[in-house]
């Protein structure tokens, strides 16, 4: 006789509901945790934002525009200089990232077409193309909304420079891609290590070379990374918030 048949029929018959709730209470932490996370990187973000427009403001970048943390960002532009390759492998860095984000779009256009059910398609992906939509949202904001400008010129005149989209975009499209990840691979830790190491590396080779190329002050990288975690601890935690309300 199967020593496990009895508990699987009070299993099912719900007799161990303490096994759910267990779980339920976990998921609900978990994603409290990270909203709580995701407040304070928040508002860390508009601190640090602050403190770029009040602290050490100099007219050091070109044609004389003002940036704060003028000392150490003037240090560190001094210390990487310029370089048009790293720039260039920076912008094809972001486009890879742009290319994955397309490729979740693409798979939840799909599912959306084969279940004929919005709320049927994977809510890991709906939650992307709301993340997604929403940094798009801030990129074009930021666009209109003058922090500070480029220590460069750009095709001869000023950009906003502030907070640093390509920060922005690889973070969010690949820490997203890489949580999306791990919840449909769970258990499979020599795939998940691949999928972790490939998009850090990614994620950290795009930031130092816009850093190094010229491209960005310190404080656009560290600002677009303070908006980036706090637009992935949101995802998170929505999807962890939604994860046993989809399996009811």
């Amino acid at each position: 006789m199967d020593p496990n048949g009895f508990s699987t029929i009070r299993a099912r018959e719900g007799r161990f509901p303490e096994q759910t709730d267990e779980k339920r209470v976990s998921m609900k932490s978990k994603a409290a945790g990270g909203f709580v996370i995701s407040a304070l990187l928040f508002v860390l973000f508009v601190l640090f934002t602050l403190l770029v427009m009040r602290v050490d403001v100099q007219p050091i970048g070109p044609e004389g525009s003002s940036v704060g943390f003028a000392a150490i960002n003037g240090a560190v532009f001094a210390f990487f200089g310029t370089s048009t390759f790293l720039f260039k492998l920076a912008e094809y860095m972001g486009y890879v990232a742009i290319l994955i984000a397309l490729g979740f779009v693409f798979t939840g256009f799909v599912q959306l077409i084969q279940r004929k059910s919005l709320w049927k398609v994977d809510h890991g992906i709906l939650l992307m193309g709301v993340l997604f939509a929403v940094t798009v949202v801030l990129y074009v904001l930021f666009d209109h909304v003058v922090i500070n400008y480029r220590p460069i010129l750009l095709e001869n005149e000023l950009e906003p420079s502030y907070p640093s989209s390509h920060t922005l975009l690889v973070i969010v499209i690949l820490g997203s891609a890489m949580i999306h990840f791990h919840r449909l691979f769970h258990g499979r830790r020599g795939l998940l290590l691949l999928l972790d190491v490939l998009p850090c590396i990614l994620i950290l080779g795009t930031i130092l070379a816009r850093l190094a190329s010229g491209a960005h002050w310190l404080t656009d990288i560290v600002g677009g990374a303070l908006l980036a975690c706090t637009l992935l601890f949101l995802y998170y935690s929505f999807a962890v918030w939604l994860e046993p309300k989809r399996k009811d």
